[in-house]
């Protein structure tokens, strides 16, 4: 429950307040627009940037004629006065990333997720990569403020595990945080894809213009990031936004290897149940049964990809997929009375350039009686980098963003 504000934090929370809004300024802001923005006195305004100054976070950047009076002298952050690295723990590939304070990405890699390997000698993978990585970056290790995981949930934030994530073998109860901290000497924290994929939007991607929408993640496994007012809601376990197990309407053979059901979303969108559909829709596709992973998603890709090139019958498969989508979307959009979705993730890149209408056609037929105004569905434009993009700004988000908790009087 909030009593009051502890005074001696307020400074702390003043300067991420100003470099929140410079961060977000492009194209550089001055200390007039600083005081209209963030409502501080123009005396505050000047003691902070010259703070962030003098700390080497933003430099003077030129100066601006707006009416009568002296020029104006605009401030710009400093990108790469610090870095982080984010890596996307997903089923089939590991990706990482360095981003700079802007989120844009400096070094990129992917490689496949060993299915053989143990999570030792994954987590010993993902230690090499990171320092090859911070080496090729030619950035000091001093200036990597930490590391962030973007894996599939349930994760337990608190612990740095991971609990029981679907179709990663092996995996239940395995300690990410700790080892990869006391590895790399750097800090790490954990985050759910879905929550990962939600910050990324918000520091790179469409949150740079909406205030509240719904980030929605359809790949290995569908989820929602949830923003309003700016925020990512994690939930209070990091968990929030949990969509695959909701009933579709729809019953299929396979089975979903989470929730045990035949007509959950998950099982809908599932890779092998895409794949069996293409098949019995005539669709020349190899048989992937006891294949690995990556075997069935390049499958299931292929069904999707015939969509792209007008075969009917994966066309038709195609509809109902996003049908699928569009169904759970709606229902997000109508329960937090947002009219914004933006939709992500691997399998979502395949189907994006047909389905995307649909998916907006369907939300606004079918909750044309609990929408007061149209939904418009939009696609990411942060492709399949977006989890390790995530990974790395929930990094930064721990690090500069305003929070208005550590003003509260314990």
């Amino acid at each position: 429950m909030q009593r009051g504000t502890n005074l001696g934090r307020l400074g702390g929370y003043n300067q991420a307040v100003v470099l929140e809004s410079i961060r977000r300024a492009s194209d550089g802001v001055s200390r007039v627009e600083l005081a209209a923005s963030t409502g501080l006195s123009p005396q505050t305004i000047s003691n902070v940037v010259r703070r962030l100054l003098d700390g080497q976070w933003v430099r003077e950047a030129g100066t601006v004629i707006s009416g009568p009076g002296k020029p104006r002298t605009l401030v710009e952050l400093v990108p790469d006065r610090l870095v982080s690295v984010g890596i996307h723990l997903d089923p089939s590939v590991l990706t990482y990333v360095i981003v700079d304070l802007r989120g844009n990405i400096l070094e990129r890699h992917r490689a496949p997720l060993p299915g053989a390997a143990s999570p030792q000698e994954t987590l010993d993978a993902m230690v090499a990569e990171v320092n090859a990585l911070i080496a090729a970056s030619g950035y000091q290790r001093e200036n990597v403020v930490g590391v962030g995981i973007a894996a599939p949930g349930p994760v337990d934030v608190e612990g740095g595990r991971l609990v029981q994530p679907p179709l990663l073998t092996g995996w239940n109860e395995v300690a990410l945080v700790e080892p990869l901290r006391e590895a790399l000497g750097l800090e790490v924290l954990l985050a759910k894809d879905t929550v990962a994929a939600a910050t990324a939007e918000v520091w790179v991607g469409a949150g740079q213009t909406l205030a509240d929408f719904v980030s929605v993640y359809v790949g290995t496994g569908v989820g929602a990031g949830l923003v309003l007012g700016g925020s990512v809601l994690a939930g209070q376990t990091g968990n929030a936004g949990e969509l695959g197990h909701v009933l579709s309407g729809s019953v299929v053979p396979e089975v979903c290897s989470v929730c045990g059901r035949h007509d959950c979303l998950a099982v809908n969108l599932n890779f092998d149940t895409i794949v069996r559909r293409g098949r019995e829709a005539g669709i020349d596709v190899p048989d992937v049964s006891g294949r690995p992973l990556s075997e069935h998603i390049a499958a299931a890709t292929q069904v999707m990809a015939e969509a792209a090139h007008g075969n009917v019958a994966a066309s038709e498969v195609a509809r109902e997929l996003a049908a699928h989508v569009s169904l759970a979307v709606g229902h997000i959009a109508s329960l937090l009375d947002v009219d914004q979705v933006v939709i992500c993730g691997p399998l979502w890149e395949v189907l994006r350039g047909f389905a995307e209408g649909t998916v907006t056609e369907h939300i606004n037929l079918n909750f044309r009686g609990t929408l007061p105004r149209d939904v418009v569905v939009t696609s990411s434009e942060l492709g399949g980098w977006i989890a390790a993009i995530g990974g790395a700004c929930v990094v930064l988000e721990d690090l500069l963003a305003p929070k208005t908790s550590g003003l509260l009087l314990r």
